[in-house]
């Protein structure tokens, strides 16, 4: 459970989830195969959900992408809305 443990366990998890978004975002900028996703429950914060958003506006092979548990949500066009920590979205 993240949130559970020591401090630096908690570091750490944050860095492997923000280098993991980082290279998700390079493989949906560049991917054309890719058809559904799903991300759900990997902890990604707004600031990685927003990277992740951000490499979707070049995609446009993906039909589908799953991200409960993050700190975003998908809207009603298929786009990727991360979340401020008080529940509003950020503007990608």
């Amino acid at each position: 459970r993240l949130g559970s443990g020591s401090h630096s366990a908690d570091a750490g998890r944050r860095a492997k989830a923000a280098i993991t978004a980082s290279i998700l975002a390079d493989t949906l900028r560049d991917g054309k195969v890719l058809y559904h996703l799903d991300l759900s429950y990997n902890c990604f914060n707004a600031e990685e959900c927003a990277c992740l958003a951000e490499a979707l506006l070049s995609n446009h092979t993906l039909f589908g992408i799953h991200l409960v548990g993050n700190d975003a949500t998908v809207d009603d066009l298929g786009f990727v809305v991360p979340l401020t920590s008080m529940g509003k979205s950020l503007t990608v």
